[in-house]
């Protein structure tokens, strides 16, 4: 077991040898920096077992997320062959978050990173729009404070939770309520539209680039303009406090 604790001498994170790891499969966090949480039986009694290695995906320098990869298969640990993530570093120590704070950086999650979280049901829809969706979705993200939060969406809903959550039976809940609120679609369609565009870029970059495509110049537009209306946003939430 390789212990990240932020809490223990305020300790503050760095690269180092086997701690480190970056993403090597071909998903849309290609290169992104893991932190390596528990690979306790990665290798028992000197072989290696091809077990899943717990992991910390850092998504920004704000918030991470818990993932299971196979060493060699899905990451490799930064001193095997990279001195560095080939995406970003962050570095970052034990914060104290207010619940201001918290909002603030999930709804980034929420309407930037990572708009359609990380899990979801599968229930068909007619219609095109995102807004006729009626399926739920929910991620669960580790905070600079070292205390996970759930998000979970519905319809036009959306819910911020401490600690582990589920769509069943927490959305009804107010037990570690922190915030809801109604969705923006003017933004959170932009979002997705960008986080799909993204992850096609990142995927499929080799043929982009044979094929003179005009998708990463299209991607800077729309990100421009998602990043314009956030600020708007953060601008309107700042004269209108909650």
């Amino acid at each position: 077991m390789i212990k990240y604790n932020l809490k223990e001498d305020n300790y503050k994170n760095h690269p180092m040898d086997n701690k480190y790891g970056t993403v090597i499969t071909n998903t849309p966090y290609a290169g992104y920096p893991l932190t390596i949480v528990d690979n306790y039986e990665e290798v028992v009694n000197g072989r290696y077992t091809d077990t899943p290695t717990i992991c910390l995906l850092h998504l920004s320098e704000d918030v991470r997320q818990y993932i299971r990869l196979k060493l060699f298969n899905e990451f490799l640990y930064i001193s095997f062959v990279f001195s560095k993530p080939t995406y970003k570093m962050y570095e970052y120590k034990l914060t104290q978050l207010q619940d201001e704070e918290v909002v603030k950086i999930l709804k980034n999650v929420l309407y930037n990173i990572q708009p359609k979280l990380q899990g979801h049901s599968c229930v068909a829809y007619k219609s095109n729009l995102i807004e006729d969706d009626g399926n739920y979705y929910e991620g669960i993200y580790v905070l600079n404070n070292e205390e996970e939060y759930t998000i979970l969406k519905c319809k036009d809903k959306y819910k911020f939770y401490k600690g582990r959550k589920s769509y069943y039976p927490d959305w009804k809940k107010t037990e570690g309520l922190v915030y809801e609120g109604d969705i923006n679609f003017m933004i959170y369609k932009l979002a997705i539209e960008v986080y799909n565009l993204r992850s096609i870029i990142v995927t499929k970059i080799n043929s982009i680039l044979d094929n003179k495509t005009d998708d990463i110049s299209k991607y800077y537009k729309l990100k421009s303009e998602l990043d314009m209306r956030l600020d708007m946003c953060d601008r309107w939430q700042k004269l209108n406090p909650m």
